[in-house]
């Protein structure tokens, strides 16, 4: 185990500019990320990989214009609003600015990150939403 480790210690300390590092999947999409140190794998051992995490901006729509239309009621549903959210990639808390600009506090929207959903708090009785 100790040699192993330092074999991975080795080959992690090594240096050079720049590496490629090429990822392929089976769907076929391709990807290339440059390393800042190389990696020098023994070509007789089989070696595999983990994708521990990706991080990247939201590229795809999350509003979109069948599913931008915010309902609401201040007055127990007599009358209803309809907030039109314009299309884009929004985070929770950006949704959550865009109600609160036109409602105010009287609707909060939040994430609750041990379940992945959200939590919709109504501050006041008469607010409904549909």
């Amino acid at each position: 185990m100790e040699k192993t480790l330092k074999e991975i210690v080795s080959i992690l300390s090594s240096h050079r500019e720049s590496y490629s590092f090429h990822l392929y999947s089976e769907r076929g999409s391709d990807w290339t990320t440059p390393l800042q140190h190389p990696l020098f794998l023994d070509p007789t051992k089989h070696y595999e990989i983990a994708l521990i995490s990706l991080e990247t901006f939201y590229s795809i729509p999350n509003i979109r214009d069948d599913n931008n239309v915010f309902v609401y009621s201040t007055d127990k549903g007599n009358s209803f609003y309809f907030l039109i959210i314009p299309v884009g990639s929004y985070e929770l808390g950006q949704i959550n600015d865009v109600i609160t600009n036109d409602v105010g506090t009287l609707i909060e929207i939040k994430p609750n990150p041990a379940t992945l959903h959200s939590i919709i708090k109504i501050s006041d009785a008469n607010v409904q939403l549909t």
